[in-house]
């Protein structure tokens, strides 16, 4: 990529996105060489300043749920009413807040946001009724039954709590993650053709594609414990949104000079390089996602979608019906890649020989 980008820098220095591209993979050799410095010498490598998040650790909102699941259980005789429930309930308005940002996300479906609203109110109020009780039994040795009931009504609650929330990130995980290379393969058509305008305007597309993938990214890292997962996927992210408006830059060289041989050997080293990190993060991703909540969601969209299939052909709409279609592809298509990567983790057996030959029957199907 570096050949690519000076090359075409050098025939064509007028243009500016030129320019950018070459900047842009010089800084990022000039950083891997002195990352591998540091390695080789012992010490830890400089920060590279992309993230915009710190990179380690699990995710805030699943470390924030733990904590309060630890915090909440305590001897009687420990319980303040002056400490413990400002406490608790300070930290419980601080998961709830999490959770309606994830509520009030764009692809959030109506019916999980009204979910995840019904259980932050169900847990408020198995709150309150755990204080009443720790309140009743101050100064007691042991727990009464009464206290032992609101603390199973309490986990109880906050594990359905988990639950909506994991599954609405699911939901944004099956939506967004879905033929995810439709906008880059508009954008170079449009670049190719020598539209200058037209790719101003799908590269506006293309970078609300990639701000939805990394948006969705740090929801998953969010809900997710798996602090290695949690890692990669921030560092795939931290990928695209450095990639995105280089590959911009590439596809407006091309439509600058759609004849250059230059820039399009440039362009089509961007796009290889931003399918390589889009396949990156989409590993990731699913790495870090509950397999069970994968399929029950995907199960959900795709009878959502056959409905909206059929509606579009009892009202003759053709162009709903053959993108509906299509998205249908791309959900099983999704299925299909996600549980044969979920059946490497196995030792090859008879169970895996069959959800095999299933992923087979339903990717011949989706032809």
């Amino acid at each position: 990529m570096l050949l690519t980008a000076s090359k075409v820098y050098v025939r064509h220095p007028e243009l500016a996105a030129a320019k950018a591209n070459r900047d842009f993979v010089l800084r990022a050799v000039c950083s891997a060489v002195d990352t591998i410095a540091a390695v080789a010498r012992g010490r830890a490598p400089p920060p590279s300043g992309t993230n915009r998040v710190p990179v380690e650790g699990p995710g805030e909102l699943a470390q924030a749920l733990d904590d309060f699941d630890e915090r909440m259980v305590m001897e009687p005789l420990a319980y303040s009413e002056l400490r413990t429930r400002p406490s608790l309930e300070e930290r419980l308005e601080s998961i709830i807040s999490g959770a309606a940002l994830m509520a009030d996300s764009s692809c959030t479906r109506d019916e999980r946001r009204e979910r995840i609203v019904a259980e932050c109110n169900a847990v408020r109020q198995a709150l309150q009724d755990l204080l009443h009780e720790y309140m009743s039994n101050a100064g007691r040795a042991e727990q009464s039954e009464g206290l032992e009931r609101a603390l199973e009504q309490m986990c109880r609650k906050t594990r359905d709590l988990r639950r909506q929330l994991r599954k609405a990130v699911v939901d944004h995980v099956s939506d967004s993650f879905l033929e995810t290379n439709v906008p880059l393969l508009v954008l170079l058509e449009a670049a190719r053709s020598g539209n200058e305008k037209e790719v101003e305007e799908y590269a506006i597309v293309f970078t609300e594609h990639a701000n939805k993938l990394v948006e969705v990214a740090n929801l998953v890292c969010s809900m997710s414990n798996n602090e290695d997962g949690v890692k990669m996927v921030r560092h795939a992210a931290g990928q695209i949104e450095s990639l995105c408006p280089q590959v911009i830059n590439a596809a407006r060289v091309l439509a600058a000079r759609s004849r250059s041989r230059v820039a399009q050997e440039n362009a089509s080293a961007f796009a290889r390089a931003w399918e390589a990190a889009v396949r990156l993060l989409t590993d990731a991703v699913d790495d870090v996602t509950t397999i069970d909540d994968f399929l029950a969601v995907s199960e959900n969209h795709i009878l959502e979608d056959v409905n909206k299939c059929v509606v579009a052909l009892q009202e003759g709409d053709p162009d709903s019906l053959e993108r509906t279609a299509g998205a249908i592809r791309g959900r099983a298509a999704r299925v299909c890649s996600v549980v044969t990567q979920e059946m490497d983790n196995y030792e090859p057996c008879i169970y895996t020989k069959r959800v095999l030959e299933a992923v087979t029957v339903l990717r011949d199907q989706g032809k």
